[in-house]
């Protein structure tokens, strides 16, 4: 007869369940934020899941661009989100930025934003996840001259260890005398190694300049990887696919961290 498993002890027991409470780290929902995709990193694709209610996340992120033609451009972006409440996410951003044309170097703030993300429909079996967001862009230093909205629609279905993401998004007003875009949709393909809490994507987007000229393509590649129940690694690059403008080649690479407000117990994203 084989042997039966024996029960621990209540305090083994209980020092096992408290640990990690103990200790300070975050729920076991903070262990699969990996699979998270933020806007902008370390593709141009993100998923339909915002943070859960009370998490608090923050992020910086370091990306460099060669544009078609010549010149560099380094940005580095810090973004405070909070899940606000169950299956909203509000935050903000305040990007730098520093480009080199020939001997022309612009450094500086390349405005300041607040966006928010709300989940109106949870992945089921007919139904993908679907969510709606809005970005206010303010004229704070070298971004635009003019306030600018823009609204986007996300949707994630999943297919086992893998998922696919769909966002379109379009700009209202804004102006700039960096090339931005009016609008844009883009299609991503995840995978996730869950032995290494690590996920890999790739994507495609298009997207149309402000100005009206030809609309670009570009593909991406990127990797999140989970260092510890609430940090995340990410590691992003893209390269231009069409003939024209845009840029050439893109990377970043940033960290995020999930924590919990002051009010309640610390949280992670959801998927």
């Amino acid at each position: 007869m084989p042997s039966q498993p024996r029960e621990l002890p209540r305090r083994t027991a209980a020092l096992l369940w408290l640990g990690p409470w103990l200790a300070g780290a975050a729920p076991a929902s903070a262990q699969i934020d990996y699979r998270n995709l933020d806007d902008g990193r370390p593709v141009a694709v993100e998923d339909a899941y915002p943070l859960e209610r009370h998490a608090l996340e923050l992020s910086i992120g370091y990306g460099l661009a060669r544009p078609a033609g010549n010149g560099t451009q380094h940005w580095l972006r810090p973004d405070l989100e909070l899940g606000l409440a169950r299956n909203l996410q509000v935050g903000a951003t305040a990007p730098l930025t520093s480009s080199l044309v020939g001997a022309d170097r612009k450094t500086g703030l390349a405005g300041a934003g607040l966006f928010a993300l709300y989940n109106f429909n949870t992945e089921s079996h007919w139904l993908p996840a679907l969510s709606l967001g809005a970005d206010l862009e303010l004229p704070v230093g070298l971004g635009d001259r003019e306030v600018a909205g823009i609204f986007k629609g996300i949707a994630t279905r999943s297919f086992g260890r893998q998922r696919m993401h769909v966002n379109g998004w379009y700009a209202l007003g804004g102006d700039t005398e960096v090339e931005e875009a009016r609008w844009a949709a883009a299609v991503a393909v995840d995978h996730t190694m869950i032995r290494h809490s690590t996920l890999l994507i790739w994507s495609l987007e298009v997207l149309q300049p402000r100005d009206g000229l030809a609309i670009m393509a570009s593909a991406g590649f990127g990797i999140r990887r989970q260092l510890t129940p609430t940090t995340v690694l990410d590691l992003g690059a893209s390269r231009r696919i069409t003939n024209g403008r845009g840029n050439d080649f893109a990377a970043s690479l940033g960290i995020s961290t999930v924590m919990g407000v002051p009010w309640a117990r610390s949280g992670g994203r959801t998927p």
